[in-house]
């Protein structure tokens, strides 16, 4: 197994570099973002379209909640194996093929990109299961402080605590009590709710698209898995999630490095979107909430070629912490398999095994070695 000399990664984490690399072709990845961009204006539109059309109540039931989720998990299931054939095309136009790269190998790879194993690298459903999570508790934790002042403060938030508390919940005429004071200070819950909602999306959804973005990293290692094999991405999976343990403060040092215009990018235009949409349009607060996600994310589109190029360039160190926690399980394996003995394994079978053992703890070694290189130099 041969490996390509390469630079120290404190020379190759260069901001400037990396941006110019990644843009080198902007013609094209600037098409590519545009469509991805496109898609998901489209999808905005037509929840728009179907909210404003129907009566939506504001306390969603657990069953609604879930089809939610759900919902969500489809229309991004179908947007983002886009995001693979962007990182496809883009991994093609840095080899001597670039001339045969075109809007239609983009939209050709897609099939790759909405099937295993690339389709399961993002952990899609996963990830918007847990960033919701975190909007509820966020929520919650609002609520608490929302709470604390209510009882510790004088004004229109104490008076509403002082009602709810007055309130006889084995009334028959609960309900009425209640609506009642409610549509005394909605105005004062609506303001609150403004700013519980603005803290709890603006974090959990920084979250989703931060955690997909870093998932785009294992679009090299599910070029490992075999297949149609799910044992086989199941395994890289594994080995890929233990070769990282110890090294996320490493990645994550060159992802903001490079990557902190887009953080601020998303802050800023989540904020003034919000507020925009809140103030001036006067929109209803889930359009508000949703068209504040929405403007930066296809903005954010077009920061794609700068987060492949990033991965580029730290795939040639993390990929030796991946063979490495390989090359210990796969030995811990191979040591076990003998203790225990097989009947059915013949030494044609045992000689292969140990001969790809070798050959990676020999590809370890060259690597070590040029990194001792590396930082004498």
């Amino acid at each position: 197994m041969q490996t390509e000399r390469q630079p120290s990664n404190k020379k190759r984490i260069n901001f400037v570099d990396i941006y110019k690399t990644a843009y080198s072709n902007s013609g094209f990845t600037v098409m590519c973002s545009g469509i991805i961009s496109l898609c998901i204006i489209i999808f905005y539109a037509l929840f728009s379209l179907i909210y404003n059309s129907i009566q939506v109540e504001i306390y969603l039931s657990t069953i609604e909640m879930l089809l939610a989720i759900l919902g969500v998990g489809l229309v991004t299931g179908l947007i983002l194996p886009f995001v693979y054939s962007f990182f496809a095309c883009y991994q093609v136009l840095k080899t001597e093929d670039k001339d045969d790269v075109s809007i239609k190998s983009f939209f050709k790879t897609y099939i790759l990109g909405i099937n295993p194993p690339f389709r399961n690298a993002l952990s899609n459903l996963k990830t918007i299961v847990l960033a919701f999570s975190l909007y509820v508790l966020i929520n919650l934790f609002a609520i608490i402080i929302v709470s604390i002042v209510a009882t510790s403060t004088t004004g229109p938030l104490h008076e509403l605590y002082e009602e709810l508390s007055a309130l006889n919940f084995n009334s028959s005429s609960i309900i009425e009590e209640m609506d009642s004071i409610i549509l005394k200070y909605e105005e004062d819950i609506y303001v609150v709710s403004t700013y519980v909602e603005f803290f709890s999306l603006i974090f959990a959804g920084y979250y989703y698209i931060h955690t997909i973005s870093r998932n785009t990293f294992k679009y090299f290692y599910a070029m490992l898995a075999v297949k149609g094999n799910r044992n086989s991405m199941n395994m890289v999976n594994f080995i890929y999630k233990k070769s990282m343990r110890g090294h996320f403060f490493e990645y994550h040092k060159s992802f903001y490095k490079i990557l902190w215009p887009a953080t601020l990018v998303y802050f800023v235009g989540f904020t003034l979107i919000y507020r925009l949409s809140l103030t001036m349009l006067k929109l209803d607060l889930v359009i508000v909430c949703l068209t504040s996600f929405i403007v930066p994310l296809a903005i954010l589109t077009l920061i794609l070629p700068v987060l492949f190029e990033l991965h580029n360039r730290l795939f040639a160190t993390f990929q030796r912490y991946y063979f490495s926690t390989a090359s210990e399980i796969f030995h811990s394996q191979y040591n076990d398999f003998l203790k225990r003995g097989d009947p059915s394994a013949t030494n044609v079978d045992i000689k292969e095994v140990e001969k790809s053992l070798n050959d990676l703890d020999e590809f370890l070694d060259r690597s070590e070695e040029e990194d001792k290189d590396k930082k004498d130099n």
